[in-house]
């Protein structure tokens, strides 16, 4: 997670915020809308399928258009992504 959240401390574009919105919980956001709060309050299967589809879909979509996020930070991203898989297959 500490590699994760320096995505979020650098300069960033359009696609990047949309990123880190997905990826990362915000401060005062009580929403279950990124891939962090989705995992560290998973609840009931179907909710969480539902939203990491559609948390999945859009991230896809906007990290190889990332211009900004150097190789390791889409890498680590895409670990990420492969953890909330392993969540669900769990």
């Amino acid at each position: 997670m500490k590699y994760l959240k320096t995505i979020s401390q650098m300069k960033k574009g359009v696609v990047e915020d949309a990123v880190v919105k997905l990826s990362l919980r915000r401060e005062g956001s009580r929403r279950i809308d990124n891939l962090e709060s989705l995992l560290t309050t998973f609840q009931d299967i179907l909710g969480f399928l539902r939203k990491k589809a559609y948390i999945f879909e859009r991230l896809k979509q906007l990290i190889p258009s990332s211009q900004i996020f150097t190789i390791r930070q889409k890498r680590i991203l895409e670990d990420f992504m492969n953890l909330a898989e392993l969540a669900e297959k769990q």
